[in-house]
């Protein structure tokens, strides 16, 4: 068989192929049509609103592609990561370069869980809070400040199996006995304020669990489990709640806004969900609520 010859039957079988896929086409868009008007023909009211949207134009927005030019912006936080617990694994890795250099040996062998706490209980903020900015450069200033106030927390980080050893600091922390013969425990809060253990715990032999979380920090012995921060309540001791930042319109906002790098102000804070004395209150009544009450 000649090129020629072979050619020619090239061409009529992508004919073939193309008629074939305009006979389904039209018997597909026959089926529709068919469905619509029957459904009109049950339902007649739609109808008018139908042709209505026909004769405006209004359904051909549906058939147009959508846009192509999704790159992101090298310098913004991606929508979809503005909350601490979703910021990529290497923004929270350089957050903690930045604000503690001395830890990056540490901060390099982190699995993504154990980092996301360690940065949260440096910023004093919930894994759920939104990010302080949406600007990568704003967002790394602003908890470098952060940081400085609360007092370089990971400075005397201790480490155990290449991990933070919250048995030995976080948000809680025992209060040595002094005096002799004292022996009444006391546990601190990182902000100073200190609470009497009751009777039913002073007995116990007690360590802290989950000393990286404000919320679910626990005293833990073979008999009992209780959350910490349901001890301060009862003792009407206030201790303030990580910052819990709720909304950051910058995420929204076009890169050149103003927004993305505005610092934030105390009032700012309140106004996005920033701790107060109702919020401890809620916090820990939320926590007491699951603890049975002490012997």
């Amino acid at each position: 068989m000649s090129r020629k010859r072979q050619h020619i039957d090239a061409i009529a079988t992508m004919h073939e192929v193309s008629e074939l896929g305009r006979g389904i086409t039209r018997k597909h868009e026959a089926l529709v049509m068919a469905d619509i008007m029957g459904r009109l023909e049950q339902k007649p009211a739609p109808a008018q609103s139908v042709l209505f949207l026909l004769r405006t134009g209004s359904l051909d927005k549906v058939q147009e592609p959508l846009p192509t030019d999704t790159a992101a912006d090298p310098e913004q936080v991606p929508n979809s990561c503005d909350k601490f617990r979703l910021l990529p694994q290497d923004m929270q890795r350089d957050i903690l370069y930045a604000i503690e250099p001395g830890l990056a040996e540490h901060v390099a062998k982190l699995k993504p869980k154990a980092m996301r706490d360690l940065l949260c209980f440096a910023l004093d903020v919930q894994p759920s809070s939104s990010v302080f900015s949406c600007n990568k450069r704003s967002l790394l200033a602003q908890c470098e400040l952060t940081y400085r106030r609360n007092g370089h927390r990971l400075r005397d980080a201790k480490w155990k199996d290449s991990a933070p050893d919250w048995t030995s600091m976080g948000y809680f922390s025992f209060v040595p006995a002094e005096g002799p013969g004292a022996i009444r425990k006391v546990i601190k809060h990182v902000s100073g304020a200190e609470c009497e253990l009751p009777e039913g715990l002073q007995e116990q032999r007690l360590f802290i669990k989950n000393n990286h979380s404000h919320a679910n920090a626990k005293l833990v012995s073979d008999a009992v489990s209780v959350v910490i921060l349901s001890l301060f309540q009862k003792a009407r001791l206030y201790v303030k709640a990580p910052t819990c930042l709720l909304a950051v319109p910058a995420c929204s906002a076009p890169p050149s806004s103003p927004a993305t790098s505005a610092p934030l102000t105390p009032a700012s804070q309140a106004s996005r969900g920033g701790s107060s004395p109702a919020d401890f209150r809620h916090e820990t009544e939320a926590a007491s609520a699951k603890v049975p009450e002490l012997p």
